[in-house]
C-alpha cells in the first residue's frame, strides 16, 4: 500500500482530506514525502508495508548519516521545490531540517497541539504558491 494511504495518524488523515478538497492539478503538482524510523526519507506514493518501529534521537542521526535513507533524494526534491511544509513532530521536523539545510521558502507545522498543526498544514495547502 502506498504510504499515504497505509499512515493513519491525525496528520496523514487531515493531509487526506484536505487533499481531496484540491483541484485535481494542484493535486497532481504536490511532491510529498515522509520520514519513517524504517525507510528513511521517502515520496508518499512508495509501497510500503505495516511495521513498528519508533523515531528515536538515535535514529534520526543514524539516518542523517546513511546513504541508504534516501535524505540527499530528499534534500535534492525539496531544492526544486518553490514552496515547502514540515509537518509532524518535533523530532521529525529537526530532522527533515537538518536533512534540507537552508532552503529559503520552508514553513513548518508547530505549536501546542496537535490540532493547531492539522489548521496550519491544511491551510498551507490550500495557499495559492502550489
Amino acid at each position: 500500500m502506498q504510504a499515504l494511504d497505509l499512515y493513519d495518524g491525525v496528520m496523514w488523515r487531515t493531509l487526506r482530506a484536505a487533499l481531496t478538497e484540491l483541484p485535481a492539478t494542484v493535486r497532481s503538482s504536490l511532491n510529498i514525502w515522509f520520514l519513517s524510523a524504517r525507510y528513511g526519507f521517502q515520496p508518499a506514493d512508495l509501497l510500503i508495508t505495516h511495521y513498528e518501529q519508533l523515531m528515536t534521537p538515535q535514529r534520526a542521526a543514524d539516518l542523517l548519516q546513511m546513504p541508504t535513507s534516501n535524505h540527499h533524494a530528499f534534500r535534492d526534491a525539496v531544492k526544486k521545490s518553490g514552496a515547502v511544509c514540515l509537518a509532524g513532530g518535533l523530532l521529525y521536523r529537526e530532522t527533515m531540517k537538518r536533512a534540507l539545510g537552508h532552503h529559503p521558502y520552508i514553513t513548518e507545522t508547530n505549536g501546542r497541539g496537535i490540532g493547531i498543526h492539522r489548521q496550519q498544514l491544511r491551510h498551507w495547502l490550500h495557499l495559492p504558491q502550489h
